[in-house]
C-alpha cells in the first residue's frame, strides 16, 4: 500500500444561504365615510282654536227713575242710555307656535373587522454548492 502524507490547508468557508417568505400586511384606506345628521324641514299646518273673552254691559230701560237725574250706568266717563250696551275684552287668546325636539328613531354605528384567510404562492430559492470538474482533474474520493 501506498500512503502517501496529505495535509489540508483551509481555503475559507463558503455560506449557502436559503430565501424565507414572510407576508407584510398593508392596511390600504379603501374609501371614507362620513356619518352626520342632517334636518329635513317640512310645512305644516296647524288648525287651532283661540278664545277672546268679552264682558257685555247693557243698560236696560226700566220704568223708575233716579230721582236726582244722576245715571246710574257710566263707562269710561261717558253714562249709558237706556238700551245702551259697552263691550270690553277682558282676554283675548293669540297662538305661536313652540317646536320641540322628539327621539323618533335610534341608529346605531358600530365598526366591524372580518377576518378571512388568504393563501399566497411564492417562489423560493436556495443556494447549493456545485461543483465542475473541467480539465484533468480527479476525483478521488466520492
Amino acid at each position: 500500500m501506498d500512503e502517501r502524507k496529505a495535509s489540508m490547508h483551509p481555503l475559507g468557508v463558503i455560506e449557502l444561504r436559503e430565501e424565507r417568505a414572510r407576508v407584510a400586511v398593508e392596511r390600504v384606506p379603501a374609501g371614507v365615510i362620513v356619518v352626520r345628521r342632517e334636518v329635513e324641514r317640512r310645512r305644516e299646518r296647524i288648525e287651532v282654536e283661540l278664545v277672546r273673552e268679552t264682558l257685555v254691559v247693557r243698560r236696560e230701560p226700566t220704568t223708575t227713575h233716579d230721582p236726582a237725574g244722576a245715571p246710574r250706568v257710566v263707562f269710561d266717563g261717558r253714562a249709558l242710555e237706556p238700551g245702551e250696551e259697552v263691550r270690553v275684552t277682558v282676554y283675548d287668546e293669540s297662538a305661536r307656535a313652540v317646536v320641540e325636539a322628539f327621539l323618533v328613531e335610534t341608529v346605531a354605528v358600530s365598526r366591524v373587522e372580518t377576518r378571512s384567510a388568504q393563501a399566497l404562492e411564492v417562489s423560493l430559492g436556495r443556494e447549493v454548492l456545485v461543483m465542475d470538474q473541467e480539465g484533468e482533474a480527479a476525483v478521488l474520493e466520492r
